[in-house]
């Protein structure tokens, strides 16, 4: 906790970092985060990030103290104050109750945390070994109306979270009430089957992650077949391979699915994740 984090203007020692605990995020899980890696001093698909936050301030009916290209110089702030060129970071924004009551609330300003800290990259030895990949059982996805927002409400993905840890995988996939793949338990997912890359659509309620975003057009301009259809878990154990994609993980093999061996390195799989990073340094 020796860094510094920037709380509603001004920035201050992490261990002081503090906000009231009538915040709607504290007492109702309603708030907004975004999670954002900086590689190099940059600040990778900033953009992308803000449009997901402000389309979730919108429909949570937030307002966010800062424009868009204010809120990147506050985190651009944060960052030179901490002195990170290779950094996790995160943005949370939560109203204030000034009265509390699920009956009758009344709102006050909204608070904006920024914090962040050195990224430590995943391991290099789990990208050539792959993944393991179980199916969540504890929870279900979050509903369609809320699964496309970044919100504080994570309770469904911590359980999810927890069960992956009891059971010593890297990762799990959630389903939505139909039962169909949804996404992970923080990451989205894809896979190739019989030569045509696959991947849940929106609709099914996952989170449009911006990673997923980028995959699908790189696919697009390397001439992958690539196709967002509706997943079942037949599908992910017929699967040639399997991967998941997050900011931090960014593209991560998975070598195994409920017992059934994917092939790792897999060439689809091997020729997005060289595309990916080439990506990403042609804009840093």
């Amino acid at each position: 906790m020796g860094y510094l984090a920037y709380i509603n203007g001004q920035i201050v020692p992490a261990k002081e970092a503090k906000i009231s605990v009538f915040d709607a995020a504290y007492l109702y899980g309603e708030g907004l985060f975004e999670v954002l890696l900086a590689h190099r001093g940059k600040v990778l698909f900033f953009d992308r990030h803000l449009h997901r936050l402000f389309r979730g301030t919108r429909l949570l009916g937030i307002k966010s103290p800062l424009s868009r290209d204010r809120l990147k110089k506050a985190v651009y702030r944060t960052l030179k104050a901490n002195h990170l060129n290779e950094a996790f970071i995160r943005i949370g924004l939560s109203t204030i109750e000034t009265d509390v009551g699920v009956r009758k609330r009344s709102r006050g300003g909204t608070n904006l945390v920024i914090f962040v800290k050195s990224f430590v990259p995943y391991p290099s030895i789990l990208y050539r070994r792959g993944a393991r990949l179980i199916l969540v059982t504890s929870s279900r996805n979050d509903p369609r109306s809320i699964s496309g927002i970044k919100s504080t409400n994570f309770l469904s993905k911590i359980m999810g979270r927890r069960e992956i840890q009891r059971r010593r995988a890297d990762e799990g996939v959630l389903l939505n009430a139909e039962g169909r793949v949804t996404e992970c338990a923080g990451s989205n997912i894809f896979i190739v089957l019989k030569g045509k890359l696959l991947t849940p659509p929106l609709e099914e309620g996952l989170l449009p992650g911006v990673t997923r975003e980028v995959l699908l057009e790189l696919a697009k301009k390397l001439k992958i077949p690539v196709q967002q259809k509706s997943l079942m878990i037949k599908n992910l154990k017929q699967a040639e391979e399997i991967f998941i994609t997050s900011t931090l993980k960014k593209i991560l093999p998975v070598h195994e699915f409920e017992g059934c061996r994917k092939k790792v390195p897999g060439t689809i799989t091997t020729l997005l994740a060289r595309s990916f990073q080439e990506y990403v340094e042609r804009r840093v």
